[in-house]
């Protein structure tokens, strides 16, 4: 993945990161350090990641499932 199309994934998956974290943890500051957090490892990953555009939903997909248990863990 070249740095033009991180960018352009960057740009689209961050409303949707921001979006699954305000709905799991219902708090802006978790959920701008999610999305941050998530940037950062995809921009470590990308020269592994071929560029497409379905990317952005299957990896919110998972993402979302491990946010699920991961607030399972922290509010049980």
């Amino acid at each position: 993945m070249t740095d033009k199309e991180f960018e352009h994934i960057a740009i689209m998956l961050r409303p949707e990161l921001l979006m699954v974290g305000r709905d799991f943890f219902d708090d802006e500051s978790i959920a701008e350090d999610i999305a941050q957090d998530v940037l950062v490892r995809l921009w470590q990953l990308r020269q592994f990641i071929l560029y497409s555009t379905s990317l952005p939903q299957p990896f919110c997909s998972r993402l979302a499932r491990c946010l699920k248990g991961l607030q399972t863990l922290l509010y049980v």
